[in-house]
């Protein structure tokens, strides 16, 4: 599968069109042998569009029709995308598309989503969460897209015209993608679509070549398994009985024009000591504005957040998918540990609205009861028309997940939360082979603090790993209080300026435009050592391929250096279109004294 890809990729460099690289991407995903996540995406072709034009003074009614030519293209280029998300995802992640040629939009309405997308309205799909996407094509359209938000009836969508072809299809849906796979949290690392021009083995032969590169390399297989943008609800799995706390007041000043500030993580639910109230909900929504209804200490659309807290029984330890509905916002504890923070609030068409399925969710439950922790906050007025949330509980296919419990009015909640046997902990070699599916979750993140302790450092000491990364330079940087300046030891830039600094040579800061790789010595149990820090584009090429130094093999026996995994720094902020979030992938090695001027002299071929 991985050769397979690696030729497309080398086909389009070397001039190949699409027709004949996207069918060798499309084997690459076939000869995985793994069970892709399907995503249903609706291709609506307009054939006939009804616009307005000024004509001498007078506003005009025309037609643009749509060529059956046009109707060709779309079809064949829109099967090259699906092709090539198919190949890059390594066989994990399938577009399965539905066509549908719509006569015009007299016959079947349009309308505008969101403000500024036009595509079918929600009755052109009558049961909520059948399409994950829609590709609105007609005449006269731009490229633009949204959310399942701003879509019709929950499904993603984009809004676009005949004008393009497969590289602005591929960009526009990766929108929807990246928009997915932010509000579902299943990952942060992966760059934001205007970032995708970074990914991947530079120079990149094409704006989808980038594309196509951020899914191959930033994305690992689990993380395609969890994302999901509409599913069809079930009726089943809901979490009903709930103990439901005290409002507590947001008193800061709401802005005029923008969304309020967010305040779910802010609570600090375990100490607050607040009285709750168990309810068993006749709905699938929790109806807060309901519950406190009585409530005379705080009046209606009051500015507010609340905790809730339930409990599932598992029969056994397992990853399951929750459905949410949040109304304004709500971040989630299972077990004490954050696995929602809540980063999307509902707006657009999701707005105001008390509606479960909105974004969906990945946890392990272990074995026995598991309590789940919310904090839903209310926004007020103009957005203080509801105010609740929902949990639905199913495994990766939308299916009911069987043998579990739900907890009622008598059931004592564990006092201590159960401990996940297999999360990872910093200090012990991981495989790559073993982890490099779902590396998120299978590798710790190592902390400034964890690299103080593993190198001997004094508390008074710090160890900092920090980037200033745009759409394609920028650069990250492992640095500790205790270093000594020289050519292969810098300290971390006061100031970069992504468009003139440059750092070519192998050494403690890795060049985002340039480089690949960064290394940073260090000293352990009276070794000198290295800390290995790849961009995932690097990590096959110099896990296989790395020449290190003959003192490795005394140190390590015969562990090589894919068996020495570390664990993942995390860098950058999820701030929209500015920076975003960063991974790299961390193992130990010794390498040889002193480092070679170029990394790649690092690598040596294979015999």
């Amino acid at each position: 599968s991985d050769t397979l890809f690696r030729l497309g990729e080398t086909m389009e460099r070397c001039g190949y069109t699409p027709d004949l690289f996207a069918p060798i991407m499309q084997a690459a995903g076939e000869t995985a042998g793994v069970t892709p996540n399907v995503w249903d995406i609706c291709v609506a072709i307009l054939m006939k569009e009804r616009y307005e034009e000024e004509v001498d003074g007078q506003k005009t009614i025309k037609f643009a029709e749509m060529t059956p030519e046009q109707v060709e293209k779309i079809k064949r280029e829109w099967g090259w995308v699906t092709q090539m998300v198919y190949g890059a995802s390594g066989g994990h992640f399938q577009l399965n598309t539905h066509f549908v040629e719509v006569p015009n939009d007299v016959d079947v309405p349009y309308a505008t989503h969101g403000g500024w997308l036009r595509g079918p309205t929600d009755a052109f799909v009558p049961v909520r969460g059948t399409y994950d996407g829609c590709m609105s094509f007609r005449p006269r359209g731009p490229s633009v897209t949204g959310g399942a938000d701003c879509g019709p009836n929950g499904s993603a969508m984009v809004d676009i015209g005949t004008w393009c072809g497969w590289e602005v299809y591929l960009h526009e849906w990766n929108h929807s993608f990246d928009w997915t796979r932010n509000t579902d949290e299943a990952g942060d690392g992966y760059p934001i679509t205007h970032h995708s021009d970074g990914c991947g083995h530079q120079p990149i032969a094409s704006m989808g070549y980038g594309h196509r590169s951020s899914m191959r390399y930033w994305v690992t297989p689990a993380m395609y398994h969890r994302m999901e943008a509409a599913d069809p609800d079930s009726g089943v799995g809901y979490v009903r009985n709930w103990w439901i706390g005290t409002r507590h007041e947001i008193t800061e000043t709401p802005p005029e024009n923008d969304i309020p500030s967010h305040h779910v993580l802010d609570y600090d639910w375990r100490a607050a000591g607040d009285e709750h109230r168990f309810l068993a909900a006749d709905s699938d929504f929790i109806d807060l504005n309901a519950f406190y209804a009585d409530d005379s200490a705080m009046k209606p659309g009051t500015w507010c957040v609340a905790h809730a807290r339930s409990a599932i029984c598992s029969p056994e330890r397992q990853e399951v998918r929750l459905w949410l509905g949040h109304n304004d916002g709500m971040a989630l504890w299972v077990n004490d540990e954050l696995i929602h923070r809540g980063d999307y609030f509902a707006i657009a068409k999701f707005e105001d609205q008390n509606w479960p399925n909105m974004v969906a969710v990945a946890v392990v439950l272990q074995e026995g009861w598991n309590v789940i922790d919310a904090v839903v906050e209310s926004w007020p007025a103009p957005r203080d028309k509801g105010y609740g949330f929902s949990v639905r509980v199913c495994d990766a296919d939308n299916q009911p997940v069987s043998g579990l419990k739900f907890a009622a009015a008598s059931t004592a909640l564990p006092k201590v939360a159960p401990i996940d046997p297999l999360r990872p902990k910093f200090g012990r070699y991981y495989t790559w082979d073993d982890v490099r599916d779902d590396y998120y979750c299978k590798l710790p993140r190592i902390i400034g603090d964890d690299l103080r302790a593993y190198f001997g450092l004094p508390e008074s000491a710090s160890v900092t790993v920090t980037s200033d990364i745009g759409p394609t330079t920028g650069y990250v940087a492992v640095a500790a209080t205790a270093d000594q300046p020289s050519d292969t030891l810098l300290p971390i830039p006061a100031k970069w300026n992504r468009e003139t600094d440059a750092d070519t040579r192998l050494n403690n800061i890795m060049d985002y435009n340039r480089e690949a790789i960064a290394v940073y010595p260090f000293s352990r149990e009276g070794t000198d050592r290295h800390l290995l820090i790849m961009r995932p584009e690097a990590i096959d090429a110099y896990l296989t391929c790395l020449h290190e130094d003959p003192s490795a093999a005394r140190v390590y026996g015969d562990r090589p250096v894919r068996q020495r995994m570390l664990g993942y720094f995390q860098t950058g902020t999820n701030n929209g279109e500015q920076e975003g979030v960063r991974v790299w992938l961390v193992a130990e090695t010794i390498l040889p004294t002193p480092l070679p001027f170029d990394e790649e002299d690092l690598l040596s071929p294979l015999p």
